[in-house]
């Protein structure tokens, strides 16, 4: 399994829809008085996840869901079964395609979800929560269980060792969401929750703008157009190398027997081995 393969259509995804779904005239969406927290559903054709996958509201706030992928919707959770659909219709999305957008008014700060009503992809992990339970002194909360979680997975072993060594360098990033309590989530979504928290990793890490000194993810607009700039940048680049290496004549093999060249560099020697 190549985690760098896994995770990179994640991290590089192209948030072109999700930021035309933003500019859209959305004044017919109910809107609460507070703050706006905008979540992405799907980050790419294909990558079942939320970004992010939780956000902390307060009553009065908006939780804005906004498509950059085709086929999928959006349904509020009647208690914290994952993947049990409330009763109330303006609860659900119906299934769409992006750009899109789709909102909920928080009305109390008990802990809510939110899955993607498509057949199967709640299993597979495109799920999540608004105000999520947290405790780090409880023994259920995900950093202090990820290790036990995973001790029978090596691919989620490698993943979360990979995701540690993307975001040595930024504790924010590292730690956010380590303190969700998995003890009031059923046992088959464990996994899955702490495999979206390190995607959420994953993403902060290439984004680290996006996250705020509070911890909370800012996902809208402006955030996005600084994402698509950075990747039509990377993008760019990635063409200008690609052009360099296609024109640059290619290197000469030393004879068979023939000891590695050694090139003088600024005082510095280097071999060019074969």
């Amino acid at each position: 399994m190549r985690l760098s393969a896994l995770l990179s259509p994640f991290l590089l995804a192209s948030f072109a829809a999700a930021a035309a779904a933003l500019t859209k005239d959305n004044s017919n969406l109910s809107k609460g008085t507070g703050a706006t927290h905008t979540v992405i559903v799907a980050p790419a054709q294909g990558v079942l996840r939320f970004v992010p996958f939780a956000v902390n509201a307060s009553v009065g706030d908006t939780v804005l869901f906004v498509w950059n992928a085709n086929n999928h919707a959006v349904s509020k959770v009647s208690s914290l079964e994952i993947c049990n659909k409330a009763s109330d219709a303006l609860s659900a999305s119906g299934e769409h395609d992006a750009p899109f957008t789709f909102t909920q008014v928080v009305n109390d700060t008990n802990p809510m979800l939110f899955y993607a009503g498509t057949p199967s992809n709640c299993q597979k992990g495109i799920f999540g929560i608004v105000n999520p339970p947290s405790g780090y002194m409880l023994s259920t909360f995900a950093a202090q269980t990820m290790g036990f979680a995973f001790s029978n997975s090596p691919d989620k072993t490698a993943m979360a060792a990979y995701t540690n060594t993307l975001t040595s360098s930024n504790d924010k990033a590292a730690t956010w969401g380590q303190n969700i309590d998995l003890a009031a989530l059923p046992g088959w979504s464990h996994a899955l929750v702490m495999e979206n928290i390190m995607y959420t990793h994953s993403f902060l890490r290439a984004n680290p703008g996006t996250l705020k000194d509070d911890g909370s993810v800012d996902l809208s607009s402006n955030a996005l157009d600084m994402i698509l700039r950075r990747a039509a940048s990377s993008s760019t680049l990635s063409a200008r190398a690609a052009t360099r290496a296609a024109a640059s004549p290619p290197s000469s093999a030393s004879p068979k027997g023939d000891a590695p060249r050694r090139k003088s560099n600024g005082g510095a020697a280097s071999a060019d081995l074969e």
